[in-house]
């Protein structure tokens, strides 16, 4: 299948811009499905970007919100760290998640779910938001 991808300002938190990662099928119109795919706790790296890919393999399309704002790492220490911050101010979380559904609802999404990695980290935050 092939697929339309793109970093995309989805929120403002904080007074910070938010890009996330998304992607749908191409030429897929906007009222598919939709999942909002929450990273693990090293932010949106290449293994954030071939999950959402395999969704969109699946027919969704899919916004992967960013929590950490930009920021990657391989290090455990600083990927403890910028969880941390994250757990530290659950209403940013909170706020951050909230737009990114209401990006994907703003685009006609039919239904929206979400896809959690990682439960010490992406399941808090999907329950901190919807539970």
């Amino acid at each position: 299948m092939k697929f339309e991808t793109s970093w995309v300002e989805y929120a403002s938190v904080d007074g910070k811009t938010v890009k996330g990662y998304f992607a749908k099928p191409k030429q897929a119109d906007d009222n598919i499905p939709a999942v909002i795919a929450i990273h693990e706790w090293w932010g949106i790296n290449k293994v954030t970007i071939a999950d959402v890919l395999r969704l969109v393999d699946l027919g969704y399309q899919v916004l992967a919100p960013d929590l950490y704002y930009g920021k990657v790492t391989h290090d455990e220490n600083e990927s403890q760290k910028l969880m941390q911050e994250v757990i530290d101010h659950p209403e940013l979380a909170k706020d951050n998640l909230k737009q990114a559904y209401q990006y994907l609802s703003d685009r006609g999404a039919s239904k929206i779910g979400i896809r959690t990695r990682g439960f010490d980290y992406s399941e808090r935050n999907s329950a901190h938001t919807y539970g």
